[in-house]
């Protein structure tokens, strides 16, 4: 009887699949923060950052019990400086769990002129289970920056932005066009002006400044909108020549720098008469005359006129003697 019992017991052995090592619990703690950024916005300290996705073995993070952030002095460790209780992100997807962003702001009125560290350390379970504590992101607090009062003016080298000068050592330009569906950086300067010369015009702009200095900035300021008509002339143009030929003059001219530029006007004067204009516009930089006569002077200059109908003052006279 032993011995069909002992064949049994080996072939139920032999027919069920690998099993495999016992795989551990997963420790539920989760991967450290990662991307703390800490900024002086107007009178408020704010800090930001986003929550993992993953445990440290790989676990999808889809709650969190809790979420403690530490602020304070820079050079104590983050158990030794104030623990807030930041409240916890909406849960995340089992199946595709991603970083949730979570921002937290407090007054900035009592660390003015201080150096401080902010540090976040995240658990999902109640009884702890908390993960290792961020980096430390760094601010030294100023004197809340004021915000900057916009005004603008038109000017042929584009819209003329200006604002009151104030303790900020950096200012940001923002401008919304009409195909923008929100402000964009243009620029950083450091004086309290900035001229937009990209500009179009007749055309809507919305512009926002923010001051800045080191980790501080302002709140932004009001929206100012600008649109300034198109009413200055192209420039004058330039580098002027002349080549005599048998039966001609050859004019030439530099290009006029103007986007909207629409062409040029060409005047002749005859032996030292009045100027006047010779056909239609021309919309290349070079013309040829070979309406003359031998043995007289004739005399050029040239006007640029753009898409607006603004024309330039005439170049100076450039002299040939056909």
């Amino acid at each position: 009887m032993r011995p069909l019992i002992c064949c049994v017991v080996l072939i139920g052995l032999t027919s069920c699949g690998y099993v495999g090592p016992v795989q551990p619990p997963s420790p539920e703690i989760p991967t450290p923060v990662t991307d703390v950024a800490v900024v002086e916005r107007g009178d408020k300290i704010v800090i930001t950052f986003t929550t993992p996705p993953r445990t440290v073995d790989g676990v999808a993070l889809t709650k969190f019990s809790h979420i403690d952030l530490s602020v304070g002095a820079a050079d104590k460790t983050p158990e030794n400086n104030k623990i807030i209780d930041v409240e916890v992100p909406a849960a995340s997807d089992k199946e595709d769990p991603q970083p949730k962003p979570v921002e937290y702001s407090l007054d900035a009125s009592d660390y003015i002129g201080k150096l401080i560290s902010a540090s976040v350390r995240t658990a999902m379970k109640k009884n702890g289970h908390y993960s290792e504590w961020s980096k430390k992101a760094v601010l030294a607090v100023v004197s809340p920056l004021e915000k900057p009062i916009v005004s603008w003016q038109p000017s042929g080298a584009g819209i003329v932005l200006t604002w009151p000068n104030s303790a900020a050592t950096q200012y940001q330009v923002q401008r919304q066009g009409p195909s923008d569906k929100q402000p964009v950086a243009i620029a950083s300067v450091n004086e309290n002006n900035y001229i937009d010369s990209s500009a179009n015009y007749d055309t809507d702009y919305r512009y926002i400044i923010t001051a800045k200095k080191g980790g501080a900035e302002s709140l932004p300021s009001e929206p100012v909108t600008a649109n300034f008509p198109d009413i200055y002339p192209p420039t004058v143009p330039t580098g002027v020549t002349v080549l005599v030929g048998p039966d001609s003059i050859e004019l030439a001219w530099q290009r006029s720098p103007e986007s909207d530029l629409q062409g040029y006007y060409i005047y002749r004067s005859v032996n030292g008469g009045p100027f006047d204009r010779l056909g239609d516009l021309v919309n290349v930089p070079t013309y040829t005359d070979r309406s003359l006569e031998h043995g007289k002077t004739y005399s050029y200059k040239i006007s640029a006129i753009d898409k607006k109908g603004n024309t330039s003052a005439q170049s100076s006279a450039i002299e040939a003697q056909f």
